[in-house]
C-alpha cells in the first residue's frame, strides 16, 4: 500500500515538473504582394490544448533577434483549430484595408525577404524552434497576388486566405491529388476536393481516369504562366513619416529567375521626384523623404537597353505617409531625471538609432526599439548619463541626423497678444529741427511727406508777415517825427486885454 502511493506521488509530481508546450504551426505565408509589399505569416493552432500567442516569439533570418509578437485585434488565445496572423507593425492598416480585421491579428517588428527566408515560432529559445519554414521565390507567390500554404504536406502557391482554411490552386490540385488518391479513389467525400468530382465525374460520363489525369495535366501545363523579366521593388513595409527619409531599393530578373546587374532603372515617387539609376547602382538600398501626408504610388521601370525608349519591366508599390508626430513630453527631478518620448501617431514608429544629446552628451537608442501608437518610451538616467542641467537643451534626431524634436523650444513662453495703437503725431522741437521725437513705431513715408509739406508752406507765409509789419512800424514813426516838427505861430500863446 505505501510503495503504491509512494509511487502516485512521483508520478504527480513528475507530471507537474515537466512542463508540455503546445506546438503551433506557421500554416501560410504572404512574403511578395504584387502592388503593396504587405508581408503577414499565418499560424494554426493543431493542437488539443490553448495557445497564447503573445507568449511565443517570431524569428526571421534577416534579424537575429526573437520578435515580441503583441495582440492588435481579436483574441490573443488560440483555441485548437483557430489561426492567428502576425503582421508587420507598420503594415497593419494596410492589412486591414484589404483583408478586414475580423481575425485574430498579431503584430510583429519584422520583415520577409521577397527572394528568400526562413521564418519560425519559438518559446523564446531560438535554437528550439517549434514550427520553421524556409522558402524562395522559385516556389510561386511572387508578385502575383498569391500566397504560400501548406497544402497536404507541401507548401504551394494559391489565392490568400488569412485566417481561414488553405485551399488547393485550382489548376494545381488535379495533378497533385491523383497520386494521392489512387489507392483510395473512392473514399474521399470532400465535396471541396476536385480530384474526387473528377473520379465520380469521368465514372458517370463513361470518360477513363486516365484520360482525366492527361487532361488535368494538359490544362496545367497550358496555365504555366511564360517566362518573363522582372523587376521588384523592396521596401521595409509601406507605412513613411513625413520629414523622415524611407528606404527603397529595387532588382531585375531574368527569363531564368537569373538577378540583372545591369540596364536602367527609373524611379518615380509620385511626388514631383524622380530618380535614375543603372547596373549594379539600381539594385542598392536608397532613400526618398516624402514631406506631406497622403498616398503615393512607387513605380520602378527597368530597361535592359539603356537607350530603349520602352521599358522590359515594370512594377508598383503604394506608400502611405503620415505625420510625424513624436515628441518629448516629459523629464523628471534632480534625483530621478528619466526622459520620457511619446508616440502621438496612430501608428508605431521604429526609433532605432534616434539619438538624445544635451550639451556635448549624446545616447543613441539601440536596434528594434519600437514604441507602440499612441505609446510612451521613458528611459532611466543610469541609462543615458543625462542630468537635470541637461533638460533645457535636449534634442531627439534621427539616425540620418534629422531633428524629431527640440525640447528647449518647447520650453520658451508663450508671448500675450499686445493691443495695436494708432500710431501719435509727430513732434518736432524748435531749439534743433533734426531732432524728431516719435512716441510710436515707424511712420509711414506718406506721413512723413506730409509734415514735410506743411512745414514748407508755413516758411513761405513767414516773409509776407514780416513785411506788412516793418511797413506799419515805419508808418506809425514817420508820423510822430512829423507832429513834433511843427512850429507854432507868434502871437498864438498871448491874449491882448482891453
Amino acid at each position: 500500500m505505501k510503495k503504491a502511493t509512494l509511487v502516485l506521488i512521483a508520478i504527480i509530481f513528475f507530471s507537474y515538473g515537466c512542463p508540455v508546450f503546445a506546438s503551433p504551426i506557421i500554416n501560410e505565408l504572404m512574403y511578395d504582394l504584387d502592388g503593396a509589399d504587405i508581408d503577414w505569416v499565418e499560424v494554426y493552432n493543431q493542437d488539443s490544448s490553448d495557445v497564447d500567442l503573445t507568449a511565443l516569439k517570431l524569428l526571421v533570418d534577416n534579424s537575429t533577434s526573437n520578435h515580441s509578437i503583441n495582440k492588435s485585434s481579436g483574441s490573443q488565445i488560440l483555441h485548437p483549430g483557430e489561426y492567428g496572423i502576425i503582421i508587420p507593425t507598420s503594415s497593419l492598416s494596410s492589412f486591414t484595408a484589404k483583408w478586414g480585421s475580423s481575425s485574430n491579428l498579431f503584430t510583429a517588428s519584422f520583415s520577409l525577404s521577397n527572394d528568400k527566408g526562413k521564418v519560425e515560432i519559438n518559446n523564446g529559445d531560438k535554437n528550439v524552434p517549434l514550427s520553421s519554414v524556409s522558402y524562395n521565390s522559385s516556389q510561386g507567390a511572387t508578385e502575383d497576388g498569391k500566397s504560400l500554404q501548406l497544402l497536404s504536406g507541401a507548401w504551394l502557391a494559391a489565392v490568400p486566405t488569412p485566417g481561414a482554411e488553405n485551399k488547393a490552386p485550382a489548376s494545381n490540385t488535379d495533378s497533385t491529388n491523383t497520386t494521392n488518391d489512387t489507392n483510395n479513389t473512392n473514399t474521399t467525400t470532400d465535396p471541396n476536393s476536385n480530384s474526387s468530382s473528377s473520379t465520380n465525374t469521368t465514372s458517370s460520363t463513361g470518360t477513363t481516369s486516365g484520360s482525366s489525369s492527361g487532361s488535368s495535366s494538359s490544362s496545367s501545363s497550358a496555365s504555366k504562366e511564360e517566362p518573363k523579366i522582372k523587376v521588384k521593388i523592396a521596401t521595409i513595409g509601406a507605412l513613411a513619416f513625413t520629414g523622415i527619409p524611407f528606404s527603397f531599393s529595387g532588382a531585375a530578373f531574368g527569363y531564368s529567375g537569373e538577378q540583372l546587374f545591369y540596364g536602367k532603372y527609373f524611379w518615380n515617387f509620385s511626388d514631383g521626384d524622380s530618380k535614375e539609376t543603372q547596373g549594379i547602382q539600381g539594385t542598392e538600398k536608397f532613400s526618398h523623404t516624402y514631406f506631406y501626408p497622403g498616398d503615393y504610388t512607387v513605380s520602378v521601370e527597368y530597361y535592359i537597353n539603356y537607350y530603349s525608349p520602352v521599358p522590359d519591366a515594370t512594377s508598383k508599390v503604394t506608400i502611405k505617409v503620415v505625420p510625424m508626430n513624436i515628441s518629448i513630453s516629459k523629464v523628471g527631478t534632480p534625483a530621478d531625471f528619466f526622459i520620457e518620448i511619446s508616440n502621438n501617431t496612430d501608428y508605431a514608429i521604429d526609433v532605432s538609432k534616434w539619438v538624445l544629446a544635451s550639451l556635448g552628451k549624446s545616447f543613441i537608442l539601440p536596434r528594434n526599439s519600437l514604441i507602440l501608437a499612441k505609446k510612451k518610451m521613458v528611459l532611466s538616467p543610469q541609462l543615458t548619463n543625462f542630468n537635470f542641467n541637461d533638460g533645457k537643451n535636449l534634442k531627439l534626431s534621427t539616425e540620418a541626423n534629422i531633428l524629431v524634436f527640440d525640447y528647449s523650444a518647447s520650453l520658451l513662453p508663450v508671448m500675450a497678444p499686445t493691443e495695436v495703437l494708432a500710431p501719435a503725431p509727430v513732434r518736432i522741437s524748435k531749439a534743433d529741427s533734426s531732432q524728431v521725437s516719435i512716441s510710436t513705431g515707424d511712420l509711414s513715408a506718406a506721413a512723413l511727406s506730409s509734415a514735410a509739406a506743411a512745414e514748407t508752406q508755413n516758411a513761405s507765409y513767414l516773409w509776407p508777415g514780416l513785411f506788412v509789419i516793418l511797413l506799419a512800424v515805419g508808418g506809425s514813426g514817420a508820423y510822430f517825427i512829423r507832429r513834433k516838427k511843427v512850429i507854432p505861430k507868434t502871437g498864438d500863446d498871448f491874449k491882448i486885454l482891453d
